[in-house]
């Protein structure tokens, strides 16, 4: 599901548990990461200007910052 608060989109996937919602981020972290090696092998294929500028942006957005992965790991 997708929201819009003030000043963020946040979108929800259910997952079933705290487990399995980790197992499905990192897979489509993954995933995602898999599609922008496939685009960087080769660029002159893809048209980088259109909306691959998002993908990035929201595959950035995915990642906890430093404080967060530090409690993430205690």
């Amino acid at each position: 599901m997708v929201r819009f608060e003030d000043d963020k989109l946040v979108i929800e996937l259910k997952a079933g548990s705290a487990e399995l919602s980790v197992e499905r981020w990192t897979n489509l972290h993954h995933a995602l990461s898999l599609i922008l090696a496939d685009i960087s092998l080769s660029p002159e294929d893809v048209d980088l200007s259109g909306g691959y500028f998002y993908l990035f942006d929201f595959l950035d957005e995915l990642m906890p910052d430093w404080k967060d992965v530090k409690k993430m790991v205690k």
